[in-house]
């Protein structure tokens, strides 16, 4: 909305889930692009623009029946990235989940910073802490920020007021 040219890729692999978000079909999403050894260049990949922001985004369609890992380290992913860097002023790439598998560390090695996402109430302290320690350890990434995904109703007190123990819980 800014006029910032922006891509969003949804490097779940595993478990691709923006193109639901965005009620997009996608016949030949990142897997398709990664899979194929030569082919067209990322120029060439199918992207969904949304209509009010223009932000752009690269789509999983389906979930990989192949490692996932070696297809984040080809030359087809590098290709995609300096595409991206070039073409686009914000990339956001999203993972699987840091500390589950390696994907986020491999995709970290293209990143300038992480955003580390966290559900309230779900994920405890020390597996948050674990995967952080993990991806630090891993790759020389800045992390940006821990966001705290909250649902609205979760308990959570946008103000103090006469209710102030609720924002502790």
């Amino acid at each position: 909305m800014t006029g910032t040219s922006t891509l969003l890729i949804d490097a779940d692999l595993r478990h691709p889930s923006i193109h639901r978000l965005l009620n997009e079909n996608v016949d030949q999403g990142l897997l398709g692009f990664l899979a194929q050894s030569q082919g067209a260049g990322a120029d060439r990949l199918t992207m969904v623009t949304e209509a009010a922001t223009g932000a752009h985004y690269v789509l999983g369609a389906e979930a990989s029946a192949i490692a996932t890992d070696s297809l984040l380290m080809s030359t087809r992913f590098d290709e995609l990235m300096a595409y991206a860097r070039e073409k686009y002023d914000v990339v956001i790439v999203d993972t699987p989940p840091v500390g589950l598998v390696v994907d986020a560390t491999i995709v970290a090695r293209h990143c300038d910073l992480g955003l580390f996402i966290v559900k309230h109430a779900a994920t405890g302290q020390h597996a948050v802490r674990a995967a952080l320690r993990d991806l630090t350890r891993r790759v020389d990434l800045p992390i940006c920020g821990v966001l705290n995904r909250i649902e609205r109703g979760d308990g959570y007190r946008y103000g103090y007021g006469r209710d102030y123990q609720g924002y502790y819980r």
